[in-house]
């Protein structure tokens, strides 16, 4: 069960074996118009922990505007802790383009059609 400790009176987030939590990091950011971030996790907190982001690379979009929070798991046998403070995940920013879609009819144009990208050729 995840459970708020205290550590040498720092803030602790302790995570049994595959459970979850949003770890708040502690403060707000806007991301400019036509960027975004990807939060991944950290090597070493991944090695030595176990620690695993569920959605990684998580998005955060330009027009978010609320606290940035990191979704982790345990993936490890044994309970985990985390401590305020400690790096476990960190954030690319990517430029992109935003595009607009056409409505319209998609009709069969190829062989390779219900495929999942493959045509194992």
């Amino acid at each position: 069960m995840r459970t708020i400790v205290l550590t040498d009176s720092k803030a602790a987030v302790r995570l049994e074996p595959g459970e979850r939590a949003l770890i708040p990091l502690g403060f707000k950011a806007r991301i400019p118009v036509g960027y975004h971030g990807e939060v991944r996790p950290r090597s070493g907190a991944a090695f030595r922990k176990g620690i695993e982001i569920p959605n990684s690379p998580g998005t955060i979009d330009s027009d978010y505007n609320g606290e940035w929070m990191v979704p982790v798991k345990n993936g490890d046998s044994i309970p985990i802790t985390i401590e305020h403070g400690e790096r476990i995940a960190q954030v690319v920013f990517m430029k992109h383009e935003d595009i607009e879609f056409e409505r319209g009819q998609v009709g069969r144009t190829t062989d390779r059609d219900g495929g999942f990208g493959s045509t194992g050729k």
